[in-house]
């Protein structure tokens, strides 16, 4: 487990649309249609619960992924400050779950959706496959 979680990755290269990267679409997909399906079932109690454990989530993982790369030698300012676009759409997201303001859900929209498919289609994974 840990050469998964270590700097110096040893396994196999990420393949653009290997079988890893089509089973990590097929379970964001699913995700995605789960939500869909259930949320419009769920009380106004629960969609909140379901909003913050997503906003929540979001922030954790941005967060792991900074403690990864200090643990790891490889945060710098240049490159891990949270002012590329992907990072602040991180955080707008976890703010626009939490206070459903329609102005940010427009803007965080227009942004995910390009950015989010690009990511998702064509990722730079680099060497961690």
């Amino acid at each position: 487990m840990n050469q998964f979680f270590s700097g110096e990755y040893g396994g196999a290269p990420f393949e653009l649309f290997g079988t890893p990267h089509i089973i990590a679409l097929m379970i964001v997909a699913l995700i995605n249609v789960a939500l869909l399906a259930v949320g419009q079932r769920l009380s106004p109690r629960w969609r909140k619960i379901v909003r913050t454990t997503l906003a929540s989530v979001l922030i954790v993982d941005e967060a792991l992924w900074h403690l990864w790369n200090w643990t790891t030698g490889q945060w710098s300012i240049e490159t891990t400050l949270p002012l590329h676009l992907c990072s602040i759409l991180v955080f707008m997201s976890a703010l626009l779950l939490v206070n459903k303001s329609y102005g940010l859900y427009e803007f965080v929209y227009l942004l995910g959706i390009a950015g989010a498919s690009q990511a998702s289609l064509t990722p730079d994974a680099g060497v961690y496959g």
